[in-house]
């Protein structure tokens, strides 16, 4: 008898996709798959790991047929690659983990979060999150002078992101415990700035001693940044530029002096100006501090607060506005 072997393409042509159920476009992968099993278990594979896929998701039926076909899946999974069936069933543990805090967070309202967790939910499992995805960034699309949180954290630092509180036009940032000192959190955007770039913000610092500050140029889930930070003293505000990398920080400048008590009423406007390897940076109509990097600044925009006393007052942030050049 004389074999034909079939190609994946014309398979596909054989048995179209459209107007089948999920359960009916699986059992058309197994069937592909079957067919070219013995002539190329590489093409075999590819077909069984998406039907695998395709079945997950797909409704049953009743008369266990979905049980049936699974069970015929994964028998030829075993025959194509004996090592195959446990990856997709650990890669299938890890999606789901991922997809259940994706749908946290957006419970919680916090929807970039959540776009950040579908998106690896959708590297492992293709289809799975793609409405959902679209949803949520039309979402965020129409909304553009939100401040874009991602998600932050790390077991080894102490900069967090969980807590902060969006309040009638402004961001606060978490609340401290009393008696606790030198706490720090950090809030991180999604947007990542390529290029030069013009980036404001305001701050409203709290009475009494305290820092608080504008990141810029976050990479590497917060190994390296720059900040503007404003040290809260008892007569006035002090301005810093720093640099965090290689685990500790260097100062790039600081203003001249501190300054005076009115500028620590309010909201206090700071603006970053990044051209190539120089950064700007001004408070309202008066430049501060210019400083030169060794490489072009990218990265991350958010705001930083730390307390070195028990003062338990928030900070306040608000008008984030980041307009590449």
């Amino acid at each position: 008898m004389k074999h034909v072997f079939l190609s994946s393409a014309l398979l596909l042509a054989l048995w179209p996709a459209e107007g089948k159920s999920q359960l009916e476009q699986s059992e058309a992968l197994v069937y592909n798959a079957e067919i070219s099993l013995q002539q190329d278990k590489e093409a075999a594979c590819r077909w069984l790991t998406q039907a695998f896929w395709q079945l997950k998701d797909a409704p049953d039926p009743g008369h266990g047929a979905k049980r049936r076909l699974r069970k015929r899946l994964e028998s030829l999974l075993r025959r194509a690659d004996s090592k195959a069936l446990g990856r997709l069933r650990r890669t299938s543990q890890t999606a789901d983990s991922l997809y259940k805090s994706a749908q946290s967070y957006r419970e919680k309202g916090w929807t970039e979060t959540a776009v950040d967790l579908l998106e690896q939910v959708q590297a492992l499992q293709p289809g799975r999150a793609r409405e959902e995805l679209m949803q949520l960034r039309r979402q965020i699309a129409a909304d553009p002078n939100r401040f874009l949180f991602g998600h932050l954290a790390s077991a080894e630092r102490p900069y967090l992101d969980a807590e902060w509180q969006q309040a009638a036009g402004w961001l606060e940032s978490p609340p401290y415990q009393a008696g606790k000192r030198g706490q720090s959190r950090a809030l991180i955007g999604w947007q990542h700035v390529v290029g030069d770039a013009d980036l404001h913000a305001e701050i409203g610092m709290p009475d009494g001693p305290g820092k608080a500050a504008f990141l810029f140029g976050c990479k590497n889930h917060g190994s390296e940044f720059y900040m503007v930070e404003l040290v809260h003293l008892s007569p006035g505000t002090e301005v810093v530029l720093r640099r965090w990398q290689g685990g500790k920080f260097r100062d790039l400048g600081s203003s001249d002096g501190v300054l005076p008590e009115e500028f620590r009423t309010g909201f206090l406007p700071i603006d970053v100006l990044i051209r190539g390897v120089t950064i700007s940076v001004c408070v309202g109509d008066l430049p501060l501090i210019r400083a030169t990097t060794q490489a072009p600044v990218e990265g991350k925009v958010g705001f930083f607060v730390s307390k070195d006393t028990a003062n338990l007052e928030p900070a306040r942030f608000r008008h984030l506005r980041i307009a590449e050049q």
